[in-house]
């Protein structure tokens, strides 16, 4: 189990949660199953949402927002 949590960043045209049909009906996540399945392991799971299109430094930018916001501050391990 890593000691740090894992940031899940999704690439280029990626989505954290897309809804095609409005808020009635479930949307689909990028990261179906695993961030339930590292969560079962005891492992703290982060998902970041950026752009999905964009600069490398606004969606770099973006990402470290996330991070910052969402790891109050402890080191973390990136998946993208």
């Amino acid at each position: 189990t890593p000691k740090n949590p894992i940031i899940l960043a999704h690439g280029l045209f990626g989505f954290d949660e897309l809804h095609l049909a409005g808020a009635k009906i479930p949307g689909i996540h990028y990261w179906r199953g695993i961030t339930d399945a590292l969560a079962a392991k005891g492992i703290e799971v982060i998902t970041a949402s950026v752009s999905p299109s964009g600069s490398i430094e606004a969606r770099a930018a973006k990402l470290g927002e996330n991070i910052e916001m969402k790891a109050a501050g402890k080191s973390v391990n990136i998946i993208a």
